[in-house]
């Protein structure tokens, strides 16, 4: 139901005089419906404006360094309060900042920010080089597409695979954790292990390392069981501390694990 902008003005009048909808309806000579409907869009544009206005004031916050700020909200944790979508958010804070009502902030960077990303992706730039432009994860460039309307091909995301392909053997043998390979590349650690299991040698390397650690479990638990100490199963393994001390937090944490399961289980 379309509403000119003079029937909300008139409406926002009298709600402001504490008018009810039936009264402001008869007054106006518009619908009930219409008239509740102008209010409530109104009560929940105000419910917006005032998240704003305390965004506003936690950026300030922070900006001043002082130690108690708040986290500012941003524009999607308010979408989720106010349970609209962010565009509708992103357009009552465009008119609020046209009026004067909130000024201008971070949000305008990261909107700058993607309409450049779109713009250089359009261009043929890829993900990789994008997020050495801008300093960030490539994780937030594939974010800023997402929320533009823009996904990336299947060439795109073959090409990126094939890069980590070149690349993971050479942080492996360097040490370097999954977790850390994924946040390098900005991918979500199991997309890493997914790679790993495409390299055969890298793959029956990670799956000979898991058996044995595997085996060394199961001859660690034996030995604690025989009532051997900490120290005792070390020497009898040649195993450092840490190894021995996580294969027995690990067993105590899966049968945790079991015995939660069983009493959920009876409970059910």
């Amino acid at each position: 139901m379309a509403v000119s902008r003079k029937t909300v003005a008139a409406v926002n009048r009298l709600r402001r005089k504490g008018t009810k909808a039936t009264a402001i309806a008869k007054t106006l000579d518009i619908p009930v419906r219409q008239a509740s409907a102008v209010l409530k869009a109104e009560a929940k544009r105000e419910e917006v404006l005032a998240y704003l206005k305390e965004d506003q004031r936690r950026i300030n916050a922070r900006a001043k360094n002082v130690t108690s700020a708040e986290p500012p909200l941003g524009p999607n944790e308010i979408a989720r309060l106010c349970e609209i979508t962010h565009q509708r958010v992103a357009q009552i804070r465009e008119t609020a900042v046209a009026n004067g009502a909130v000024l201008q902030n971070q949000w305008d960077r990261v909107d700058e920010r993607r309409k450049e990303v779109v713009r250089m992706h359009k261009a043929g730039t890829t993900t990789n080089e994008i997020a050495e432009h801008f300093g960030i994860r490539r994780r937030v460039v594939n974010r800023d597409l997402k929320f533009m309307g823009y996904s990336r091909t299947q060439e795109e995301i073959m090409a990126e695979r094939d890069s980590r392909l070149e690349q993971i053997p050479k942080f492996l043998k360097r040490g370097e954790t999954v977790e850390w390979i994924a946040n390098e590349f900005g991918v979500y650690a199991q997309a890493i292990t997914n790679d790993i299991a495409l390299i055969p040698e890298l793959h029956a390397a990670r799956k000979a390392k898991r058996d044995a650690i595997h085996e060394r479990r199961k001859k660690v638990l034996a030995l604690r069981k025989e009532g051997k100490t900490v120290a005792q199963v070390m020497k009898t393994l040649k195993a450092s501390r840490a190894q021995v001390e996580g294969d027995i937090t690990w067993s105590n944490k899966q049968k945790a694990a079991r015995a939660a399961a069983r009493a959920a289980k009876k409970a059910g």
